[in-house]
């Protein structure tokens, strides 16, 4: 299977980690993969790919311009152009300006669209350039994913017209999860990982590990 993959860049951040991983699952199984980073400032993934992964960065080809609506319509015919010149069995997306970019550089190509969510929709401005874009864009698209069922209820009324919707959890890289023995009389840890935002709900974990806390009493809880 021939898959192009759209996504923001390849960063440090969680989105970029999944498509990596992603990209880097389908290659080993023998899919022809496409990545495209689309931010306009290029750059150097973070996490590494897979040597069967095809990357190009859409800065390299479009080359830098003022931004602007044109330069944006400019980016987007070229996407168009890069998308037509591969012809992939389906086209996966990641975050709501790529998504929005994606359903517009494909329109009438008659490719497979799968655009995916990466946060809860809810929690993000209604009345922001993006979101009345999404609103606007993400019916066209074949597929919306979301990653819990929690999230999954509410999609239908942000966005009306969805052709379809699927819960699916991010993956794990091979080797993240390992066993770890530990000592007698050893305290344990409870990791939890991100930005100091509302998004990131850190306020429910604590009050989450403060009522089993009094029954484990030999457990930790760290934020990063």
């Amino acid at each position: 299977m021939k898959i192009l993959f759209l996504v923001s860049s390849l960063g440090a951040g969680g989105a970029e980690r999944v498509a990596t991983t992603l990209c880097n699952a389908w290659a080993t199984r023998g899919d022809q993969v496409t990545i495209i980073p689309t931010y306009s400032g290029g750059g150097v993934p973070f996490y590494e790919l897979h040597s069967n992964v095809e990357l190009v960065n859409l800065a390299e080809v479009a080359g830098n311009a003022p931004k602007g609506f044109c330069s944006y319509a400019r980016r987007l015919i070229i996407l168009r152009g890069l998308i037509a010149k591969r012809r992939p069995d389906v086209i996966v997306s990641f975050l709501p300006n790529v998504n929005v970019a994606a359903i517009l550089a494909t329109v009438f190509m008659h490719v497979p669209l799968i655009v995916c969510e990466r946060n809860d929709p809810s929690s993000r401005s209604p009345f922001s350039v993006w979101e009345l874009a999404c609103r606007l864009t993400y019916r066209f698209a074949d597929m919306l994913t979301v990653q819990t069922e929690a999230v999954a209820a509410k999609v239908d009324r942000l966005y009306p017209g969805l052709a379809k919707i699927l819960v699916i959890p991010n993956p794990l890289s091979e080797g993240v999860l390992e066993t770890k023995i530990v000592k007698k009389g050893q305290r344990r840890i409870l990791l939890t990982m991100g930005r100091l935002v509302d998004q990131k709900q850190l306020d429910k974990v604590i009050i989450a590990f403060a009522s089993l806390a009094p029954r484990f009493t030999d457990w930790d809880m760290h934020i990063y």
